[in-house]
C-alpha cells in the first residue's frame, strides 16, 4: 500500500498566511507592461453564416490594438472546432476577438462592432439531421469523425425502424459515423 505524506494528516500550506492576509499574489495580480486583454464576440444564434463584419467604429476606439476574425486564424477541418468561425454552429460560439489595452476598452469595442448574420437551419436532436430533408448542423454535412470526412448522410425508413427497436448505437457503429 502506498504511503502518503499529507493525506489524512494535519499540515499548514506554505501560502496560508499570504492568502489569509491578502498578500498572496495570483495570476490576475500580475500586469506586465504591454499586456493586452481580449474579449470575444459570440454568436447570438444557434446556426448562422457571417455575411459582413463592420469593425470600423471599434478600431477607431483608442486602446483597441487588433480585431481577429476567422479569416485571420488557421483553418481547421471538421469535425475539429475552430477558435473563431464564419459559420457558428451554436449560440455562444466565438466569431471574432478584440485585443485592447484594458478589459473595459475591449468590452466597449465588442459593443461597437456591427455584424450581419444570415440565420441557417439548426438541429437539436441528432436523429432529425439523419431524416431525409432534415436540417444539417453544418452547411457542408451532418456526419463526421476522425476517420470519416464531413459528409451528408440521410437514413432510410429501414434505418429508423432499427432505431425504434433500440439499435441506434448499432446503426452508428456500422460505419455511419458521428452525428452532430
Amino acid at each position: 500500500m502506498a504511503s502518503y505524506k499529507l493525506i489524512g494528516k494535519d499540515f499548514t500550506a506554505p501560502d496560508l498566511v499570504g492568502k489569509v492576509t491578502g498578500k498572496a499574489k495570483f495570476a490576475e495580480d500580475f500586469r506586465p507592461a504591454g499586456m493586452l486583454f481580449a474579449k470575444l464576440l459570440q454568436s447570438p444564434m444557434p446556426h448562422a453564416r457571417v455575411r459582413k463584419i463592420d469593425s470600423r467604429a471599434a478600431l477607431a476606439l483608442k486602446g483597441v490594438v487588433a480585431i481577429l476574425t476567422a479569416d485571420d486564424v488557421p483553418k481547421i477541418e471538421a469535425p475539429e472546432e475552430p477558435m473563431l468561425t464564419n459559420e457558428p454552429l451554436y449560440a455562444g460560439e466565438p466569431i471574432l476577438a478584440v485585443a485592447a489595452v484594458d478589459e473595459t476598452t475591449a468590452a466597449e469595442a465588442i459593443e461597437r462592432i456591427k455584424i450581419d448574420l444570415q440565420p441557417l437551419p439548426f438541429v437539436i436532436d441528432p436523429l432529425e439531421t439523419l431524416r431525409p430533408g432534415g436540417p444539417d448542423p453544418r452547411s457542408d454535412g451532418n456526419v463526421a469523425n476522425r476517420n470519416l470526412k464531413l459528409q451528408t448522410i440521410k437514413w432510410t425508413a429501414r434505418d429508423f425502424a432499427g432505431v425504434n427497436q433500440g439499435s441506434y448505437a448499432k446503426a452508428l457503429v456500422k460505419g455511419r459515423g458521428r452525428v452532430y
